[in-house]
């Protein structure tokens, strides 16, 4: 049998993870819980997936919406498509957390990884429209609500007449089992 070479990463693989490191440290370490009850921590992580995307070569849009007494913000980025641009992709994260947790598997685990794509593709020309988008307001108490921020957001490209053509949504990849019981998810009813 032919022995098996352990895999090395590339140099560039080892920047990526570097980065997606970074931000993950970011979002929950130095930034923490972020959600309605920890509004500042909150407007802290839009801010760093602002900058974020601004230092990538973007320039993001805030999607700015009122609910309880308080403003929030989805966050959007694009590549114009060269072939049908009429046509969007949507990759998306949400950037909030549940309760008082750090999130750094949900969410900042996809959030890093919605960034680093967004990096990877800044200089790329692709065939449709790519958009990134950050939601706010994932967790509860929006939860199946109308201020989901993806809810606001849907809403809004519905208004617009985007044609969205496919939606990629990046959730709690950071952490993976296959052991019974170990992860859940709670379904109730939409309002």
């Amino acid at each position: 049998m032919p022995a098996i070479t352990p895999y090395s990463p590339t140099p560039l693989e080892d920047r990526q993870a570097d980065r997606l490191r970074r931000d993950v440290d970011r979002l929950a370490t130095e930034i923490g819980p972020r959600n309605i009850h920890h509004y500042e921590a909150l407007q802290k992580a839009a801010a760093y997936v602002q900058t974020s995307l601004k230092e990538a070569g973007y320039c993001p849009l805030l999607h700015h919406y009122e609910t309880m007494g308080k403003t929030f913000a989805n966050i959007s980025a694009e590549i114009p498509g060269r072939e049908h641009n009429d046509e969007i992709v949507i990759i998306g994260a949400h950037y909030d957390t549940h309760k008082d947790s750090p999130g750094a598997n949900d969410n900042g685990s996809a959030v890093a990884a919605l960034l680093e794509l967004a990096r990877c593709f800044v200089r790329q020309q692709t065939a449709r429209t790519l958009r990134f988008v950050a939601f706010t307001n994932e967790e509860s108490p929006f939860t199946r609500r109308k201020a989901m921020g993806s809810r606001v957001y849907a809403s809004e490209c519905r208004r617009r007449r985007d044609n969205i053509i496919g939606m990629i949504c990046l959730e709690t990849i950071g952490w993976y089992s296959e052991e019974i019981g170990s992860q859940w998810l709670s379904f109730g009813g939409f309002s």
